[in-house]
């Protein structure tokens, strides 16, 4: 893949963190009030996401250096998502230990492996850990993680340009689709794979005026938030719906649009301070939430008793999570790398 000025590292855009926020708050609300009655496309944001923040980081470490660092990239997710994942494996052995005949119970090898393989066992009909199936979610982005670095630093050697790349994510995503309408319950990587193209399209001139034009908030992404918002209120099956590819496209054109145009109308929509909150500790309230309201569902609680409980339980423990693991870590992170980047004294170098 020839280096691209154009292709560069995603800068941060705050009604981004808002998206990610209404999509959490549409998975948990799904979960607890069973309203949106699609609120799992929530997730199909989250993959869009996805795409385009580790595709323009890729896509920039190669342009900057024609090579990919695999062991700083894995070390990197590993941090950012082991961590969190590990406290929800803590909550659930104590949500054991307290109501014991209400838990199933799992095995720590099983527990472990739900990050990699959840949704493989989901599609087989397999449910090793029923109040922990939102980890197949996890389990996708992981799969997407091995594999798309390795892809690339191959599409590189063979001097695979844009133009190109964009092509095989194409005939990527139209592969996926096939197989979900063929009735394939694993397949999916489509909105994963439609994020990865906007690294490759948001700075060529066409996009760039469309995007930009007069009135464009209001013919390009309101209607598409309008679009969202609707589908993810039809009733749809956890891995196959005609529904799912469209919140795909219509979560990447959102995201594309805010990465290019910083419009005042998406900035209200999605800019605003309790979104982007929200989008900050997502990952922790994703994670949190579900063996939470599950116990309480099976404990025949109401829908209303397991939103109120998931909201002054399960927000809290994301907050913590946030807080006191999470960012700790991020930083301490961020702080090792600043450190290992920067020039050496005269006296230590070489």
């Amino acid at each position: 893949m020839k280096s691209h000025p154009n292709v560069g590292a995603a800068a941060h855009v705050n009604a981004l963190d808002g998206l990610r926020g209404f999509a959490v708050l549409v998975v948990l609300l799904m979960h607890t009030l069973g309203i949106p009655r699609g609120g799992e496309l929530g997730v199909d944001i989250f993959f869009a996401l996805s795409g385009y923040l580790i595709s323009s980081q890729l896509l920039s470490e190669i342009n900057r250096s024609g090579n990919i660092g695999l062991v700083r990239f894995y070390w990197k997710r590993c941090i950012r998502l082991i961590p969190a994942f590990l406290a929800v494996c803590v909550l659930y052995s104590a949500m054991r230990f307290c109501f014991p005949t209400n838990t199933p119970h799992i095995d720590l090898l099983t527990m472990l492996s739900l990050p990699w393989v959840a949704n493989i066992s989901w599609a087989t009909g397999a449910q090793p850990a029923p109040f922990l199936q939102h980890t197949w979610s996890l389990a996708v982005e992981w799969q997407f993680y091995l594999v798309w670095p390795l892809a690339l630093i191959g599409l590189s050697k063979l001097n695979i340009r844009r133009d190109g790349l964009l092509v095989i994510l194409v005939l990527s995503v139209l592969a996926v689709w096939v197989a979900r309408w063929r009735g394939d319950q694993l397949m999916r990587f489509e909105g994963i794979l439609i994020g990865s193209m906007i690294p490759l399209i948001k700075d060529r001139d066409i996009v760039r005026r469309v995007i930009c034009a007069k009135h464009s908030a209001w013919l390009i992404f309101l209607p598409a938030m309008a679009m969202v918002a609707w589908l993810i209120s039809q009733p749809v099956q956890a891995f196959q719906s005609p529904a799912k590819p469209f919140t795909s496209l219509l979560s990447s054109v959102i995201i594309l649009y805010l990465t290019v145009n910083s419009a005042v109308l998406p900035r209200l929509l999605l800019g605003n301070g309790l979104l982007r909150h929200f989008g900050t500790i997502s990952y922790g309230l994703y994670l949190f939430h579900f063996p939470i309201a599950a116990l309480m569902y099976v404990n025949g609680f109401s829908p209303w008793q397991m939103l109120v409980v998931a909201v002054f339980v399960a927000v809290p423990l994301a907050e913590v999570s946030w807080w006191y693991l999470e960012l700790p870590i991020l930083q301490a992170w961020s702080n090792r790398s600043a450190v290992a980047t920067a020039p050496a004294p005269l006296a230590e170098r070489a």
